[in-house]
């Protein structure tokens, strides 16, 4: 059995904006509503990847 791994990573960038909506369109199929504005996850392979777009 495996463990689920689990990480968080903090990225400031002023381009990361355009790189998440693309990565996000690109894999709409595997969109989970949060439910929350600016926040959105997407069921990967062996896990998922949860992100939160902060306008800074």
């Amino acid at each position: 059995m495996m463990d689920q791994l689990s990480a968080q990573t903090r990225i400031s960038d002023a381009a990361i904006r355009s790189v998440m909506d693309r990565l996000r369109a690109e894999h709409s199929e595997f969109e989970i509503d949060t439910g929350v504005a600016d926040q959105w996850e997407l069921r990967l392979y062996y896990g998922s990847l949860s992100a939160t777009l902060d306008d800074e």
